[in-house]
């Protein structure tokens, strides 16, 4: 045989090798691509699968001890109730596609197993009654999945869904809920304590009478009632009508309760709404605060509103902030920048160190005092005739004052270019001293009394003086 002839001979051979290879790829796919019901009617082995729709299942546990309960839920919907009687239980309902008789009772099997698992006094509810799912493919147009146990066993399903879960739980215990991507009504108050992880979930409970400690991520959350609360919150609505002490640390989330104790609390970017409280500490960057009837608060604040209706002391520290009182006793402020204040009444405010502050006082009865100040503005409608001093000390500052006709007092300071707006008629014992550009003054207005002073010095100082 010539060179010739062997070449063309491998020529051939590789083309019926590849026609041979293409034939078995074109076959697998023709078989592998057919729908799996028809494979499994050609199959005259195949186990028929059958559809099980609004299957239902109890787990129940009877209890001779004030348990600890764990519930777990996982994207599924639930409604807490009130145990008939000392016990435990969880109810389900399900649908569950493409099993045989054979997974049909494994699963149920697994399901009772894993709904209620009991540790001493510890009790545990999860609708997580398996490890997890795998999917085995052969091409987009068909597959398998697999639904894994947690024993190790594993079962083909198509589809399984909880239609409802109903749990039945006693009042006296404590309890921990780990929760996500659901909703869970609770309707029988806990005699105990509560701690929550919720993500992505709504929640709600008549009662707590312990203590509540909340983790959770753009959930919301509704407990009227409580004792002391720690709160860890995400883009989160959390309300309540009465709580004990609260220690909370917020971003992007709101807080509303009536009634409570001590307020400590970091938040940022969101809001804080309490109608009555004791005390509260608050550090904030651009919250909206709006507080009711308070004993002291003391916060550092940064761009926000600060918004209070009656209050006993107030600290504050801050920047970029808006503020709205009613009745204050005391106002104290250091290193305030660009703040602005509108206060209706209040009976002492010191400021130290202020820049670009605004103050509009309605009514002050005792006393103000703003100290080495820059570009502070003050304005008081009216001061009342016990008032005992007023001190400003600063650098391009107005002072706005109306004072009660009655008011008996002595204006006096040093000012470096001046500006004033009074009736010197209305003062007596006038001494009015100017150094070039700087004032020295001291005016008596009725009878001497040493106990009340104004004192305005500083630096181009405008000063309007209005006796009403």
């Amino acid at each position: 045989m010539n060179a010739t002839n062997k070449s063309d001979m491998k020529k051939e051979t590789k083309t019926l090798s590849f026609k041979t290879l293409l034939i078995c790829i074109l076959s697998l796919t023709l078989f592998t691509g057919l729908p799996y019901q028809s494979r499994a009617a050609a199959d005259t082995k195949a186990k028929k699968k059958e559809v099980y729709n609004t299957e239902t299942l109890k787990a129940e546990l009877s209890l001779d001890f004030r348990p600890n309960v764990e519930i777990e839920l996982f994207e599924h919907d639930a409604i807490i109730r009130p145990a008939k009687g000392n016990k435990i239980a969880i109810e389900v309902s399900y649908i569950a596609e493409g099993l045989d008789e054979k997974d049909a009772q494994m699963l149920k099997k697994a399901m009772k197993a894993n709904l209620i698992e009991k540790t001493g006094k510890n009790i545990k509810l999860s609708n997580r009654f398996y490890e997890h799912y795998s999917q085995f493919s052969l091409g987009p147009l068909w597959g398998k999945i697999y639904m894994h146990l947690k024993n190790g066993e594993k079962l083909s399903i198509d589809k399984f869904k909880f239609t409802k879960i109903e749990i039945f739980l006693p009042r006296d215990m404590d309890l921990t809920i780990n929760s996500k991507y659901n909703s869970l009504r609770q309707k029988q108050s806990v005699n105990g304590n509560l701690t929550i992880t919720g993500y992505d979930m709504e929640y709600s409970v008549p009662s707590i009478t312990g203590n509540l400690k909340v983790d959770g991520k753009y959930s919301s959350f509704y407990i009227p009632e409580a004792g002391d609360a720690k709160l860890k919150l995400y883009e989160c609505k959390f309300r309540s009508d009465k709580l004990g002490k609260i220690e909370a640390s917020n971003k992007y989330s709101e807080l509303h309760v009536n009634e409570m104790e001590v307020l400590t609390i970091t938040a940022y970017e969101g809001e804080i709404d309490i109608n009555s409280l004791t005390d509260a500490n608050i550090n904030t960057k651009y919250c909206e605060i709006d507080l009711g009837a308070c004993n002291n608060i003391t916060a550092e604040l940064y761009e926000g509103h600060l918004n209070i209706e009656k209050a006993n002391q107030v600290k504050l520290n801050g920047k970029y902030f808006e503020s709205r009182m009613g009745t204050v006793t005391t106002l104290k402020m250091t290193d305030g920048y660009e703040n602005d204040f509108s206060i209706k009444q209040i009976d002492q405010l010191s400021s130290k160190n202020g820049k670009y502050c605004l103050f509009n006082i309605g009514t002050l009865a005792e006393s103000a005092s703003l100290i080495n100040s820059y570009e502070d503005d003050l304005s008081i409608d009216r001061v009342k005739a016990s008032f005992s001093a007023i001190e400003t000390n600063g650098k391009y500052m107005v002072i706005k004052l109306g004072i009660a006709s009655a008011a008996n007092y002595l204006l006096e300071g040093e000012i470096q270019y001046y500006n004033f707006e009074l009736e010197q008629s209305d003062f007596s014992n006038i001494v009015h001293k100017e150094h070039g550009n700087k004032l020295n003054y001291n005016y008596q207005r009725g009878a001497d009394d040493s106990r009340k002073r104004i004192s305005l010095s500083g630096y181009e100082i405008d000063v309007i003086i209005n006796h009403l």
